[in-house]
């Protein structure tokens, strides 16, 4: 899912600081692709969350 973004090459990168939160039931995104695809790349937190904006406001 990820790498169907035209700039997915360009997410992955080291060097450039980012804080990505992941939920466990997102229905949209597997988290588990995604936490593999930002792996050493970026910080990483897995919640309990599902795919919309609102669940994520307490991280931002």
């Amino acid at each position: 899912m990820i790498n169907s973004y035209r700039f997915s090459e360009k997410l992955n990168k080291q060097g450039i600081p980012r804080y990505v939160v992941l939920g466990r039931n997102d229905t949209v995104i597997d988290y588990r692709e995604a936490e593999e695809f930002y792996r050493g790349c970026s910080i990483t937190e897995i919640t309990d969350e599902e795919h919309q904006i609102k669940d994520y406001e307490p991280y931002a």
